[in-house]
C-alpha cells in the first residue's frame, strides 16, 4: 500500500473516532449510557367510565285506581306495587286473570291478597288478552264479565307462582242488560250478589205503588218502579225505562216523601240499589 492510500484511510479513522467521542460526551450529559436505548414512555390513559345502570322503572304514583295498561304488551313482565291503606273499590273485569285496565288493588282484594283497609304489596305478571273474562264475587268484591280484550294480568306469589283464587268464586248474573217482563212489583233481590251490576228495566204505564224503603239508596227488596217515581224519574201513569246499579247494604235507610211517594225508614239490610244514567 503506497503513501497516497494510507493517508486518506488514516484521516477517515480519525474522523470516526472523533464522532464516537463526541457522541459519548452528549449521552453523558443526558445521563444515558452509550449502549442503552431509551424507550419512549407510553402515555397513561384513564379507563373509560362505565355507563351508569338505567333505573329499572320510572317512579309512578300508585293508588287504588292504578291499572296495568302502562305495561300492556310486555308479556311476562312482573311488577310489584304497594297499595296504600284506606282504599276504595275500582272497576274490575275477570276472575284470577283480569283485563289490564282493571284496578290492580281491587283485583288483589278479590283474590284475598290484601284488604281495602290495610293495603299492601302485590306482584302482577302481564299476560296476553283473552277471548272472554268471567265475573265473580269473592272476598266481598264483585268483578264483571267481559268479552275479548287485548291485555291481561295475573298475580304472582313469593315463590314465583301464579296465585289462584283461594275460595270458589260465585258466578255473577250478567249485567248491563235489559230485563224483560218486569212490572211494578219487581225488585232487585235476584241480583243482590252482583255488586256493581247494572240492569235496565221498562216499567209499563198505569202502575201502582209498591213497598219502598230508603231515599236515593233503596233496599234491594223495594219496588224498583215505585223507587223510580220517588226519585222523579218516571210516573205511575206513563211508566218508563230506568237503570239501577246494585250496591252493598247499609246500616240504616232514611224514609222520605218525594214526588207524591212516601218511602219508609229501615235499619241494617244486606243489599241496596241506586239509579244510574
Amino acid at each position: 500500500m503506497d503513501k497516497r492510500t494510507i493517508v486518506p484511510i488514516f484521516t477517515v479513522i480519525l474522523a470516526l473516532v472523533f464522532i464516537f467521542l463526541s457522541s459519548c460526551m452528549i449521552l453523558e450529559e443526558v445521563g444515558a449510557s452509550p449502549y442503552e436505548v431509551q424507550e419512549e414512555e407510553e402515555p397513561v390513559t384513564e379507563p373509560a367510565p362505565m355507563d351508569s345502570p338505567a333505573a329499572a322503572t320510572e317512579a309512578e304514583k300508585i293508588d287504588w285506581g292504578t291499572t296495568a295498561t302502562a305495561w300492556s304488551g310486555q308479556i311476562g313482565k312482573r311488577i310489584t306495587i304497594t297499595l296504600p291503606s284506606g282504599g276504595s273499590p275500582g272497576p274490575v273485569w275477570g276472575s284470577g286473570i283480569y283485563t289490564d285496565d282493571s284496578s290492580i288493588g281491587t283485583a288483589a282484594v278479590h283474590m284475598g291478597l290484601i284488604t281495602f283497609s290495610s293495603g299492601g304489596s302485590v306482584t302482577v305478571e302481564i299476560r296476553d288478552g283473552l277471548d272472554s273474562y268471567d265475573g265473580s264475587t269473592a272476598f266481598g268484591v264483585t268483578t264483571q264479565s267481559y268479552d275479548a280484550w287485548g291485555g291481561s294480568f295475573v298475580f304472582i306469589d313469593g315463590e314465583g307462582n301464579v296465585v289462584k283464587l283461594t275460595t270458589a268464586p260465585k258466578k255473577t248474573t250478567p249485567s248491563g242488560i235489559f230485563i224483560a217482563d218486569t212490572d211494578w212489583s219487581t225488585n232487585a233481590t235476584e241480583w243482590s250478589d252482583n255488586l256493581g251490576g247494572k240492569y235496565t228495566l221498562e216499567l209499563p204505564p198505569n202502575g201502582s205503588p209498591g213497598s219502598l224503603w230508603g231515599s236515593g239508596t233503596y233496599t234491594d227488596d223495594s219496588s224498583i218502579g215505585t223507587a223510580a217515581v220517588h226519585a222523579g224519574l218516571i210516573t205511575f201513569r206513563e211508566g218508563g225505562r230506568v237503570t239501577i246499579e246494585i250496591r252493598e247494604g247499609l246500616d240504616a235507610y232514611d224514609g222520605s216523601t218525594r214526588n207524591g211517594v212516601t218511602s219508609e225508614a229501615y235499619g241494617a239490610w244486606g243489599g241496596s240499589f241506586v239509579f244510574v244514567p
